[in-house]
C-alpha cells in the first residue's frame, strides 16, 4: 500500500455529562482524528488523549502536531506492505504513542479494507461476541454511583468498574457492595495510591473485586509487584503498559496479575496484538481499555477485542453512553446483554459525518505526496 495522503483532525466532543477520574473532570472530549488515502480509497482511525495531560503526558494538540509535522510527512509517498514496516518507521521517534495510534489505527483500516476482510481477521482474531462491562467516574454522592450502577446493569453491562481515589474509596465499596453484593466489581484509581498506602490498599481485600487497576503510579512497577504480594486482589496495569517492553518487564517483576490493552496508550495496533500475545504466553488474561473515544475508535477495539485472550469484559461503549451527537452518521449500539458483534461492526460504516466533523474540529491539516 502507497500512503498517498494523511488527513489530520482535531476535534472535540462535548459529553452528555461530565467524567471524572482521580485526576479531574471531563466535560469534553479532545480526540485526534486521521484519514489516509492510498488508490482512490480512504479509511479512519482515532486516538484520543484529551485536552490537558491528565491521563498522560500527550495531549491532542500535542498529537496533533506530532503527526501533521513528523510522522505523516516520514511515511507519505511510502510504500508498506505489512505494519510492521509502518511501525519500523514511527519507532524512529520516542513516544508519542497516542499520535502512532491514531496513524497506525487508520493504516490497519485501510489495509483491512484494500484486502477485502474484516479488521478483526487481519488482527488475528475471531467472529465471537465482545463482552463489555460500564466504567462509572466519581459522582458528588454514593446515591448517584448507587443509581449508575442500577442502571448500567439494566441496559445489560456484564460488569461494573468505579473510579477511586483516597476519600472516594472504602466507604464507597462498603455501601455499593451493600446493594450490589453478587456483580462483578472492580475498581479504578488511575495512579491515585503510592505504596505509603499499603494499609489502605489491603481494606479492599474485603470486597472480592474482580481487579483494582492502577493503584499506583505509572512508573511504579517494583512497588505494584511488593503490592500484589501483600493484597489478593489481582492488580491490573494500565498507565503503566505503554509498549511491549514495558510488559514484558511486568510480566517479569509479578506487577500484575491482569492487563489492561489501550490502543491508543501503546501505540497502535501492532503494539497492541504483540501485549496481547505476550500476556496469553504468561496466562496473564486482558481486556481492552478506552479513552472514551468515538465511534470510529470504538468499532476498532471492537474487532481488536475478538482476539483469544481478551477474556475479560471490556470498556466498549456505545455511541450513547457518553456522546448525545457521536461524530459518526450512524451510531454504535450495544446489544441489551452487553455485547457487540464485530461481523455487524464494519469500520467503514463508522466513519465521521462531514457536516459534524466540520462542526466539532478545532483544527485540521492533509499532507499529500
Amino acid at each position: 500500500m502507497k500512503i498517498d495522503s494523511v488527513s489530520v483532525f482535531h476535534v472535540r466532543l462535548p459529553l452528555a455529562s461530565y467524567f471524572e477520574i482521580s485526576s479531574g473532570r471531563l466535560h469534553k472530549i479532545d480526540t485526534v482524528l486521521v484519514r489516509i488515502e492510498s488508490a482512490g480509497e480512504v479509511a479512519w482511525g482515532e486516538a484520543p488523549p484529551w485536552a490537558i495531560p491528565i491521563y498522560g503526558p500527550e495531549t491532542a494538540q500535542t498529537a496533533f502536531f506530532m503527526i501533521t509535522e513528523v510522522f505523516a510527512p516520514a511515511v507519505v509517498g511510502k510504500v508498506f506492505s505489512k505494519a510492521a514496516e509502518l511501525n519500523e518507521i514511527l519507532n524512529q521517534f520516542k513516544g508519542n504513542q497516542f499520535a502512532k495510534a491514531a496513524l497506525e489505527t487508520a493504516y490497519w483500516t485501510l489495509s483491512a479494507k484494500l484486502e477485502g476482510i474484516p479488521l478483526f481477521e487481519k488482527l488475528g482474531g475471531q467472529a465471537k461476541k465482545v463482552v463489555c462491562g460500564n466504567s462509572l467516574g466519581i459522582r458528588a454522592t454514593v446515591e448517584e454511583i448507587l443509581s449508575d450502577i442500577e442502571q448500567s446493569l439494566e441496559k445489560g453491562y456484564q460488569r461494573i468498574k468505579i473510579k477511586v481515589r483516597p476519600g472516594w474509596d472504602i466507604d464507597v465499596l462498603e455501601k455499593v457492595r451493600n446493594h450490589f453484593p453478587d456483580i462483578g466489581l472492580q475498581v479504578d484509581a488511575n495512579s491515585a495510591y503510592t505504596i505509603k498506602d499499603l494499609d489502605r490498599l489491603k481494606e479492599f481485600d474485603r470486597y472480592n473485586l474482580v481487579q483494582i487497576e492502577q493503584p499506583l503510579g505509572d512508573h511504579d512497577l517494583v512497588y505494584h509487584s511488593q503490592l500484589q504480594k501483600e493484597i489478593r486482589t489481582p492488580i491490573c496495569l494500565d498507565e503503566s503498559i505503554k509498549t511491549p517492553d514495558d510488559a514484558r518487564l511486568a510480566l517479569e517483576l509479578g506487577s500484575c496479575k491482569i492487563v489492561n490493552i489501550k490502543i491508543s496508550r501503546v501505540g497502535g495496533l501492532y503494539n497492541a496484538v504483540e501485549i496481547h500475545n505476550l500476556c496469553a504466553e504468561q496466562g496473564i488474561p486482558c481486556w481492552v481499555g478506552g479513552m472514551l473515544e468515538s465511534a470510529v475508535g470504538e468499532a476498532i477495539a471492537i474487532h481488536f477485542a475478538t482476539l483469544p485472550n481478551i477474556s475479560l469484559p471490556s470498556d466498549i461503549f456505545p455511541s450513547s453512553r457518553f456522546y448525545r451527537d457521536d461524530i459518526t452518521a450512524r451510531p454504535l449500539e450495544m446489544s441489551s446483554s452487553g455485547t457487540f458483534s464485530p461481523e455487524s461492526v464494519f469500520c467503514g460504516d463508522f466513519e465521521p459525518d462531514g457536516h459534524k466533523l466540520g462542526k466539532y474540529t478545532i483544527q485540521a491539516k492533509t499532507i499529500s505526496g
